[in-house]
């Protein structure tokens, strides 16, 4: 509807609202895909089946050993993940009860691991009954800011599925969880972090055949604005990982005989971070 003088200013001011979103829904339309992915993919070696997809100096793929971590008391066995931020680390870890509900737990170490604070649940909304019998969690701290990223798979009453919380201040405080996808089929994921922006890669837990999803979100992980399918070259994708570096993301997963990840790039379509 166009605007005419005998409108009345309010009425003119909400037209001119909803003409600025449609022209900024076009403009969304006429962007290419949140991914420009490679044809091609590589294989890098893995020194164990849990090794972290990294970034290395020269902008490559290249798996690296996960953070040694203490056996915190009640701990589910295998399920603690740690990263660093200089000397100040944070671990993450599932914890189950008699009743076989579990809850995400955390704490920090300012001291590279020699001290640590108080455990912090992060989220206790578990109805399942798995107790220890459930996917690891995925942990992320942010290269750029003091974020914390955690993505898992839970049951709450209200519906099974990937969630992600995190937190701003390293670990002080944790937002309210984000569904990632809902669905009963428990599985895996992994978080990579750059400013603003998050990256969860992450099984689709809807898919009668192993596939890989990627959420991405550019405001920190509040919402998660797009969704979208990895590219597969045939196969399964299981157990993902994921890295990025400026606009250059890294998605891998396991091969069939799990003894490579099968790594697939891409170029983010997003304003480069400073």
């Amino acid at each position: 509807m166009p605007l005419t003088h005998g409108q009345s200013p309010i009425a003119r001011h909400a037209l001119a609202i909803v003409a600025l979103q449609a022209l900024a829904m076009c403009a969304a339309c006429a962007n290419n895909e949140p991914v420009k992915w490679r044809e091609s993919t590589t294989r890098i070696s893995l020194p164990r089946p849990d090794a972290q997809l990294v970034v290395d100096t020269d902008g490559r793929a290249a798996a690296l050993t996960p953070l040694l971590t203490p056996d915190f008391p009640g701990a589910c066995p295998g399920s603690v993940r740690a990263v660093s931020a200089g000397a100040t680390r944070f671990a993450a870890w599932w914890d189950a009860d008699a009743g076989g509900a579990a809850r995400v737990t955390f704490r920090r170490s300012g001291d590279g691991g020699a001290t640590w604070t108080a455990p912090v649940v992060v989220d206790a909304r578990d109805r399942g009954g798995r107790g220890c019998n459930r996917p690891a969690l995925a942990l992320a701290s942010g290269e750029q800011s003091p974020y914390l990223h955690i993505v898992y798979w839970i049951e709450p009453a209200d519906g099974a599925g990937l969630f992600f919380s995190h937190s701003m201040d390293g670990g002080g405080m944790f937002h309210a969880p984000v569904a990632i996808a809902y669905g009963a089929r428990p599985v895996l994921a992994d978080v990579a972090s750059l400013g603003d922006t998050v990256i969860v890669a992450h099984e689709d837990p809807n898919s009668p055949a192993a596939r890989l999803r990627l959420a991405i979100s550019v405001t920190a992980g509040h919402i998660f604005e797009q969704r979208l399918p990895v590219p597969a070259e045939g196969g399964v994708q299981s157990a993902p990982r994921v890295a990025l570096r400026g606009r250059t993301l890294f998605v891998g997963w396991l091969d069939a005989g799990e003894k490579a990840l099968v790594v697939r790039s891409g170029i983010l379509n997003r304003p480069k971070q400073k």
